[in-house]
This record gives structure tokens, sequence and C-alpha cells, in this order.
């Protein structure tokens, strides 16, 4: 039996997963209402302004794992490689 999370309960979960994975304290979380299945923060962080999203479960699970722990790698060496993060402002 599945357990239905609200999204205080997501929120939470992401907030303690940030300090303890990454290191950084969570100020402010200003939900964000754009998108169909997935939930986002805007995060106001002791490190800077940063938007974090929690991806819909049940479309998660349509797509092959392997597939996605690549495309997320990729995404990784992109962003390692070629991108750099703004902060909020876009400064």
């Amino acid at each position: 039996m599945d357990v239905v999370l609200t999204e205080e309960m997501v929120l939470n979960n992401l907030i303690n997963t940030c300090n303890r994975d990454f290191g950084f304290k969570i100020f402010d979380a200003t939900p964000i209402k754009r998108g169909w299945l997935n939930l986002k923060w805007k995060i106001t962080t002791d490190t800077g302004v940063y938007l974090i999203k929690q991806y819909n479960k049940e479309r998660y699970k349509k797509y092959n794992h392997d597939e996605l722990l690549i495309a997320f790698s990729q995404q990784m060496q992109l962003h390692n490689s070629y991108w750099y993060v703004l902060d909020w402002e876009g400064k």
C-alpha cells in the first residue's frame, strides 16, 4: 500500500536531506505552482537561492531506471563542464 505524502511532508523531507547530504540550511522555501506533476520550491539557504524539485513518483516509474541514471549523469556532466548556476536575481 502506497503512503500519500502531503506537499509539506515532502518539503520537510527535502529540507532534512539538503541539510544532511549537502550541508546547507534552508531559511525559506516558497512553492512554485507551475507545471503539472512535480513539486518545486524556491529555497533561500545559507549559501544562496536555488530551485529544488521533487519528481512525481508515478511519472518517474514509467521510465527505465538505468536510462534515467544515464540521463542524470549526462546532466551533471553538462552542469560541471558547461553550465553555471546563477543566483535567483540572474547575476
